[in-house]
């Protein structure tokens, strides 16, 4: 399948991802570029208001039928004012949202950029009747999820990490720090655990937590690196 790493990124903010697709997307997310490509991609697309995604894709549909329709004299012309049109549009949007997240509160920011890890272990596939503990993670079946690794005499670096994100899922925030804490040094799973430590920390709008955000920033091989930026610029302590 050759597929644009672009396409993918969007079909999966949208939910949209074939099976085909699912499968190529989960094995791009080895790749620590592709995921910080995801985190610089997903704050926009959050922050955009439902009508305005729909209104978005109906506008690109309706072009794409025009084009389709157009002699080739006229494809250029049209081509120009879609890519005019697209730059508008993400300049306008990015103006609003730069205005308004600048009065948010740390558990608001939280909220914001908070989401979900994938499961890249055990993703689920079309046409599935059972479900792993991983595929029940990604069905956002926390309570199952915490009640199995629980039940382990022993967790490994991956089972952990889940179980800290089910804790997180379920708004279990001190639980999901005792777990985060233990593999922040994992090679694997450590630098998602810095992150999600640090938004832990904005739930408590007593604390300060620029000195988390700092250290994931002042990395630039950190997949977060961008991200802690974006919420160092908009803390009360740093304005």
């Amino acid at each position: 399948m050759n597929i644009s790493e672009n396409t993918l990124i969007d079909k999966y903010l949208r939910g949209e991802l074939s099976q085909e697709e699912q499968i190529a997307f989960d094995k791009k997310m080895l790749d620590v570029e592709f995921i910080n490509q995801i985190n610089k991609y997903k704050i926009l697309y959050e922050s955009l208001k439902e009508q305005d995604k729909s209104n978005l894709k109906s506008f690109l549909q309706e072009v794409e039928s025009e084009i389709i329709e157009q002699t080739p004299k006229k494809i250029r012309y049209i081509k120009i004012i879609t890519g005019i049109a697209a730059i508008l549009l993400i300049f306008i949007t990015s103006f609003f949202i730069y205005n308004n997240i600048q009065e948010l509160e740390t558990k608001d920011l939280y909220a914001l950029y908070y989401k979900p890890y994938p499961n890249i272990t055990d993703p689920i596939t079309k046409g599935q009747n059972s479900y792993s503990v991983f595929q029940k993670y990604e069905n956002g079946d926390y309570q199952s999820v915490i009640k199995y690794f629980q039940n382990k005499n022993e967790l490994n670096e991956e089972e952990r990490f889940y179980l800290a994100s089910s804790f997180l899922g379920f708004n279990k925030y001190e639980e999901a720090k005792k777990q985060f804490e233990q593999i922040i040094d994992d090679n694997k799973f450590g630098q998602a655990s810095q992150w999600y430590l640090a938004l832990i920390c904005l739930v408590d709008q007593s604390q300060d937590c620029s000195h988390l955000f700092e250290k994931i920033s002042n990395n630039p091989n950190h997949i977060y690196s961008q991200l802690a930026s974006s919420i160092l610029s908009k803390l009360p302590s740093n304005k």
